[in-house]
């Protein structure tokens, strides 16, 4: 089974950018909906249940058809989802970077 990770920082880390309420908000609700909806989908099935995402993501011809469109749908979102947070701390550090060298 899948678990939503810990975020790399405080939720309150970019409270210039997000609030704390919306960063704890978007994280341990909407990004948890994700992983649920992917736990769900390969429940029952402990094949799927050992692998991980990217073994799944790399061979999805290998999946059964039943679980197929749900799992590809619920893969992305988790994907996505786990992505966000390094990608926005690193949008934020590069926007304090460039707001630093601007003369």
């Amino acid at each position: 089974m899948f678990t939503l990770p810990d975020l790399e920082y405080r939720y309150d880390a970019f409270g210039k950018y997000i609030s704390k309420d919306i960063m704890e908000l978007h994280h341990s609700k909407h990004h948890q909906v994700y992983v649920d909806k992917l736990n769900a989908t390969i429940e029952g099935n402990a094949e799927l249940q050992d692998k991980s995402i990217e073994s799944m993501l790399s061979d999805l011809q290998s999946l059964p058809e039943d679980v197929r469109e749900k799992y590809e749908i619920s893969v992305a979102d988790t994907t996505t989802t786990l992505c966000f947070g390094s990608i926005f701390r690193q949008k934020i550090i590069l926007s304090q970077v460039v707001n630093y060298l601007r003369p």
